[in-house]
């Protein structure tokens, strides 16, 4: 599942460099809202209050790079005006930086994003670039295959066309129906084929 690939992207990068939080976040492109993708160690009060946050140039570290599709660096959560709206939130959780890079499908399409939190404000090293760079490059990959599979599931049991149930799963759902009626129960099945 998509999200045990996460958790285990953020935690082997958390073991590998303890002084950063790492975050994925993704991005519901059709509302324009971030919702949580996996953080070890971020607090959960935080991570599940970032759920359906609109993204835009002056939402959080996240909510900038999802809006621009750019790395976004923020030094200090405290001094930067891009955190107003969320600032309190962030500061409460003991969050004091954070650095946020688009995670990016083939053709550039923003997925989500790859976030380093940390407890106090600084800027990245070049390690820390290239941990984000690999970090959002294999959540992508992830991210990418999840939506693969998803539609090919989805592709196996519904017309290309309409968008209705094929006949394999109109059987299905037949079989499941019969099984939960009765002896004495009365059952009628209309069929219309197009």
């Amino acid at each position: 599942p998509l999200s045990d690939v996460l958790g285990e992207l953020v935690e082997g990068i958390e073991r590998y460099e303890p002084s950063v939080m790492p975050c994925v976040v993704l991005l519901d492109r059709e509302s324009s809202t971030l919702h949580p993708g996996a953080a070890a160690s971020l607090p959960p009060h935080y991570f599940e209050a970032i759920d359906g946050v609109v993204i835009g140039p002056n939402v959080g570290t996240c909510g900038a790079a999802a809006w621009s599709g750019d790395l976004t660096i923020t030094e200090d959560i405290a001094d930067d005006p891009k955190w107003v709206p969320v600032r309190d939130l962030a500061l409460n959780a003991g969050l004091r930086h954070c650095w946020s890079m688009p995670i990016k499908a083939p053709d550039s399409e923003v997925l989500g994003t790859f976030a380093l939190y940390g407890p106090r404000p600084r800027l990245p090293l070049p390690e820390h670039l290239t941990l984000m760079h690999d970090g959002a490059s294999l959540a992508g990959i992830a991210i990418e295959r999840h939506r693969t599979m998803k539609k090919l599931t989805h592709d196996a049991r519904h017309d290309g066309l309409t968008g209705l149930p094929n006949r394999r799963a109109i059987f299905e759902h037949l079989d499941a129906a019969l099984g939960r009626v009765g002896a004495a129960t009365k059952v009628a099945v209309l069929f219309v084929d197009l």
